[in-house]
């Protein structure tokens, strides 16, 4: 269900801007829980949903002139496992990973 070895998905553009105009990129998951410091002390995350858990997989586009993408119905549109999607999050990912989740993987 992963785009790659490395558990990279396709996601929305969280940061759409004249230097990063695409709407799909590549977004790799970088696992963190807010009481991954709990060992610490307490509290050390008070804005823990603030910061996306996806963030994009940088350098990588999606380039069309491949094997893996010589069809596009076969190899993106329509196979919802390739996006993250609502079941990709955790309960306390939700907010923070909001921007990049695709509600509805595109069709062909």
């Amino acid at each position: 269900s992963h785009l790659g070895p490395v558990g990279t998905h396709v996601g929305r553009n969280p940061m759409r801007d004249g230097r990063h105009p695409e709407y799909w990129v590549t977004v790799r998951h970088f696992p963190a829980a807010p009481d991954g410091y709990a060992y610490y002390g307490d509290g050390l995350l008070p804005a823990f949903d603030a910061r996306p858990t996806w963030n994009l997989a940088t350098p990588h586009t999606i380039v069309l002139d491949t094997p893996q993408a010589a069809d596009c119905t076969a190899s993106c549109h329509g196979k919802r496992a390739l996006f993250v999607g609502p079941a990709d999050l955790k309960d306390y990912e939700v907010t923070a990973n909001a921007a990049v989740v695709v509600e509805t993987a595109p069709g062909p």
